[in-house]
């Protein structure tokens, strides 16, 4: 029960960042936040409109065409259509890959809007890299290829731009629709039948089970989300040598890079204050994914009250540090990751925390070990 409900939890997150967060919400994805828990249905006409606006244009291109069919190449437009032609491909193609992710995360099912959307943004790009090109390289004066070249590029725009001209408050819309959806979903998962908690459901549903992954907290810190007012702001950090190469950072990040990747954490506690509820780390050593070691130990004590712990502490697998503050000892520090390197990649890529970038993947691919078959301890891993 519990993983179905982190799984409604963590799939709005998903949704969020893609239609907010990653700004790919068109006029029939926000009509479709907007209608799909609410009695009136009017806001459809906005989507219609766009629709018909966009495949009328798209419509008269391909006439024009048609007509202009006997018209011969001419050579001195073939830069211009060629880069028209080139840009137009990567828009489709990125179009097709956004549709498809809209489809999964917001749609879910075939109906009218995603019928629309599935045309606007799949078909019509595709017709008009088609068209764009042969209209250009036939255009004779120079003007009218520009401005053929500015109006193809500007019809699979419309519902994009829709949305911003009708004054519609997108993050209202979104975040009204992920709740509604969140508190059905909800109210699904606990009228199902205990039969129905299973592994095969769990397949079915498409929700990863036993992946170990979660947050450590090496000093004590609330479990609360980000405040960036109280200075609780969770990121990824990434662990970088100076100029010099002796020195070291520890700095923010948007994105997981291969510098933020550790494969070790071992820490030491300080004494002097036995009693605190808020410990603080003296000692504290990263063995990045490269191999590198990083150590940060606190300054001696001249008057000899707080020193280190000799006991050590270790965390091994993989794993990034998401909030990291330091004065003289090491103040605040949480990480989140897994003991299992596969599991750590798994978890990102479902739940979307992060970005992870090609270089980041590449270097965790390239760290994994096969087992070693040993028998009965090879049974226990």
């Amino acid at each position: 029960k519990f993983c179905f409900l982190m799984d409604i939890i963590f799939s709005k997150m998903s949704t969020k960042k893609f239609l907010l967060d990653d700004k790919q919400s068109n006029i029939f994805r926000l009509v479709y936040c907007n209608i799909k828990y609410e009695k009136d249905k009017n806001a459809i006409y906005a989507a219609l409109f766009s629709f018909t606006l966009q495949i009328t244009l798209t419509a008269y291109v391909a006439l024009h065409k048609g007509a202009s069919v006997a018209n011969e190449s001419n050579l001195n437009m073939l830069a211009l259509a060629v880069f028209t032609f080139s840009y137009s491909t990567m828009v489709a193609v990125a179009t097709i890959t956004d549709t498809w992710k809209a489809y999964e995360l917001v749609f879910k099912e075939v109906g009218l809007l995603m019928i629309m959307d599935v045309i606007i943004n799949i078909c019509i790009p595709i017709a008009l890299t088609y068209y764009g090109f042969i209209l250009i390289l036939c255009e004779e004066d120079y003007i009218n290829a520009v401005l053929n070249c500015s109006a193809l590029l500007f019809i699979p725009e419309i519902d994009d731009q829709l949305p911003q001209i009708l004054g519609y408050r997108e993050d209202d819309i979104i975040k009204n629709f992920l709740i509604t959806e969140s508190m059905e979903d909800f109210d699904t998962v606990i009228e199902m039948p205990e039969e129905e908690f299973s592994t095969l459901e769990c397949a079915r549903r498409n929700i990863i089970c036993g992946l170990q992954f979660g947050d450590f907290y090496i000093t004590n810190m609330p479990e609360q989300g980000t405040n960036a007012q109280a200075g609780l702001i969770f990121q990824p950090y990434q662990v970088t040598y100076g100029i010099d190469g002796s020195s070291h950072e520890i700095v923010p990040s948007t994105t997981i890079t291969p510098d933020c990747l550790l494969c070790g954490i071992e820490w030491q506690y300080t004494t002097g204050y036995p009693n605190t509820t808020n410990p603080r780390v003296g000692c504290l050593t990263l063995t990045k994914i490269n191999g590198k070691v990083v150590q940060i130990e606190r300054n001696e004590d001249p008057l000899g009250k707080v020193g280190i712990n000799p006991e050590k502490h270790k965390l091994t697998g993989l794993f990034i540090i998401t909030t990291f503050q330091m004065s003289e000892d090491v103040i605040k520090l949480r990480v989140c990751g897994s003991y299992n390197k596969q599991n750590f990649l798994k978890a990102f890529d479902y739940y979307s925390l992060w970005d992870v970038t090609d270089e980041a993947r590449a270097a965790i691919s390239n760290s994994y070990e096969r087992p070693k078959r040993r028998g009965s301890r090879a049974k226990e891993e």
